[in-house]
């Protein structure tokens, strides 16, 4: 027999409590499902806990533990602007797009480059900077946001060309519009990017960073 008992997470408000059997026939070793139903609440929380409990074995025995105890998380970047700003991630403040401390990076933006909503973090802000008439652009990523980063070049702001991109699926360093130039031993997430295009003279280069997500 399996049950679901509460923790800080609530049967009924938080998710659907179940109980059953699971059964094997001789010589079946593969492992069987318990399904949990998770209620999807509009409202950011703190991570939750419930336990589920295996009980009453025929023919057999219970290994150790028995009891499994069952994390109900909050999507990445909900979790971090509740870690950081509480009940208050619940307002406008708390948007994906939203600046409440004012320095020119959306909570976004805070959160893939390892600022902080509620604090200035304007030395979280990207460096441009030129190299051999290369625009570079220099930032420092958040290892564990689960965004992905481009930086995109273009000559007009008109049209942008993708080019790096860092991500939970992998990065992509190089690409014919830009090129990874990090220094070797640079400090984990820290990143240089140069655009593949010098700037010739009377014309214009630009150079940004896209966060997709979450």
């Amino acid at each position: 027999h399996y049950a679901s008992a509460d923790g800080t997470a609530v049967a009924g408000s938080d998710y659907t409590g179940v109980t059953g059997v699971l059964n094997w026939l001789d010589g079946d070793t593969a492992s069987k499902p318990i399904t949990i139903l998770v209620a999807n609440t509009a409202a950011i929380g703190p991570n939750k806990q419930l336990g589920v409990s295996l009980t009453g074995p025929q023919y057999g025995t219970l290994g150790n533990p028995s009891v499994a105890s069952v994390t109900l998380k909050e999507p990445p970047f909900q979790e971090w602007i509740f870690g950081k700003m509480g009940t208050a991630a619940n307002t406008a403040a708390g948007l994906v797009l939203a600046d409440p401390d004012h320095d020119g990076m959306p909570n976004l933006v805070e959160w893939v480059l390892g600022g902080d909503p509620t604090v200035n973090s304007a030395a979280q802000k990207p460096a441009g900077a030129m190299q051999n008439q290369h625009l570079t652009i220099s930032f420092t990523r958040d290892l564990t946001a689960t965004a992905n980063i481009v930086v995109e070049v273009s000559g007009d702001l008109q049209t942008w060309t993708a080019g790096s991109s860092y991500g939970p699926a992998g990065n992509v360093p190089a690409t014919p519009a830009t090129t990874d130039i990090t220094p070797p031993g640079s400090p984990p997430g820290f990143t240089v990017v140069r655009d593949n295009s010098a700037q010739a003279p009377g014309a214009h280069r630009f150079i940004h960073l896209r966060v997709d997500g979450p």
